[in-house]
């Protein structure tokens, strides 16, 4: 009796304050979702009639306003994730407005990689891209980052090469690859090859093995035959 008494008065003052905030009804269901997710200091563990119930907790604004804590699962595909990206070398492909890029176009027809810029993420993988005039949106498996501003390679569309950075007429690159150049130009002088003295020795032909059912041994040494008809000869 003390409970139901409990929860009267309870429930009285509770409507009293929701008195004007909308309908009886919708006060009624606030103040249930509010009373049943409330925590009960006589039920194990300190749950609420809710957790008690459904075995969770019921979700409201202040929960959703609070991150939760990951669970065992999304640990364990976070670790999956970087095993396989550091078995792979996957790397997070990330792209900002103004961007410039290469954009892979999948029509027939069409060059397989055309210069477009970045217009707007979605998401974490979708980008809106303004290639030729026109808005298309791209994954970001289909764009490539572009460091120069001259037109597609046509080699790039008959075969799926990776996209280098263009040098834009670098002077150091020039100069490096100049220097190189020189340095092949210039005959190389290799070393005379060194000679082998190797030790004299008198060589003689290999007694071979001839089969002849009518001898008493194969050996082709005369030597040899001594030695084996010398015992059966004793």
């Amino acid at each position: 009796n003390g409970q139901a008494e409990r929860f009267v008065d309870t429930f009285k003052r509770a409507f009293e304050k929701l008195r004007g905030e909308g309908t009886t009804q919708e006060a009624l269901q606030r103040f249930l979702l509010n009373y049943r997710r409330t925590p009960c200091p006589t039920l194990p563990g300190k749950q609420s009639p809710a957790e008690a119930f459904l075995g969770r907790r019921l979700r409201s604004t202040l929960i959703l306003l609070k991150p939760s804590e990951p669970t065992t699962e999304d640990r364990r595909d976070h670790k999956m994730e970087n095993q396989f990206n550091h078995h792979h070398g996957a790397r997070p492909r990330l792209f900002e407005p103004d961007a410039l890029v290469w954009t892979r176009d999948y029509r027939k027809g069409y060059p397989r990689w055309s210069p477009g810029r970045v217009l707007l993420r979605h998401g974490q993988c979708l980008y809106d891209v303004q290639v030729d005039g026109q808005l298309r949106r791209r994954q970001a498996n289909q764009l490539r980052p572009r460091t120069c501003h001259t037109a597609a390679i046509g080699l790039t569309d008959e075969f799926d090469f990776p996209l280098l950075p263009c040098t834009n007429g670098d002077p150091s690159t020039q100069d490096r690859s100049s220097a190189l150049h020189e340095d092949r130009s210039q005959p190389t002088m290799l070393p005379a090859p060194a000679l082998i003295h190797r030790p004299t020795r008198t060589r003689r032909q290999p007694a071979r093995l001839q089969v002849d059912p009518r001898l008493k041994t194969y050996a082709a040494d005369d030597s040899l035959r001594r030695e084996v008809l010398e015992p059966e000869a004793l």
